[in-house]
């Protein structure tokens, strides 16, 4: 059974419901602007036996992070892990992989997983990889190999991929501005400028007034292919 149909089953979680005050703001044509008002509301809490079951699955879920976040790999998650396939895991990764692992490590934190000491030297190590990592005007390529560090080809930049990779990266700097540990002022002010310098107006197509959903590399345009929202 899969990890997500572990979690869906609806047999293992059965929520409590409770009672909480809301305030919201109630609007009346006749009487002006919105007033804001306490009402009751029913919300779905968790009783101690789900909770300790969510907490199993994250540290399965992390144990695949702290398994693969590894020199060999030079500290790039894998893409994936298939158990009934001879090589279980491939050398690649996303950029989408990279920052989702610098979360991962980060939740683990805050789960009580791993020690503040650790997930500072994790950060460090995922950082000092991305920092050596070939770049197109700010943004990571869309897939690396994680033996060698090298984009793989054809090299693409995702648009999507690189807005989850910049998000995951303010959650970042966020953690270390706020763990107030010393020695952190180099990683603090690399991610602000590689933020900063990830420019999505290359990705913008301009007589559309759309994001493309990537540029390709080798044919040196934008993909005719875009997110209408």
């Amino acid at each position: 059974m899969s990890l997500a149909s572990r979690i869906w089953k609806k047999e293992k979680l059965q929520p409590n419901k409770k009672k909480v005050v809301t305030k919201v703001a109630v609007a009346n044509r006749d009487k002006g602007p919105p007033k804001t008002e306490l009402l009751p509301e029913e919300i779905e809490t968790l009783n101690n036996e789900n909770k300790q079951y969510l907490l199993s699955i994250a540290k399965s879920t992390w144990a695949f992070f702290e398994t693969y976040l590894n020199e060999k790999n030079n500290y790039l998650i894998t893409d994936n892990y298939q158990e009934g396939r001879k090589q279980k895991t491939v050398s690649r990764t996303s950029s989408t992989n990279i920052g989702l692992s610098l979360l991962a490590v980060i939740s683990s934190y805050d789960l009580g997983f791993i020690t503040l000491e650790k997930t500072i030297e994790l950060l460090k190590k995922i950082l000092d990889t991305i920092i050596s990592l070939e770049k197109w005007n700010g943004h990571l390529y869309n897939w690396y190999d994680t033996i060698t560090k090298k984009p793989l080809i054809p090299r693409y930049i995702s648009t999507v991929d690189s807005g989850n990779f910049v998000g995951y990266l303010y959650t970042t700097k966020t953690f270390l501005e706020q763990s107030n540990l010393p020695d952190l002022e180099f990683y603090i002010n690399y991610i602000d400028t590689m933020i900063n310098e990830t420019d999505f107006s290359l990705l913008y197509d301009k007589e559309k007034q759309i994001f493309s959903i990537g540029y390709n590399i080798e044919e040196n345009k934008l993909t005719d292919s875009y997110y209408d929202l």
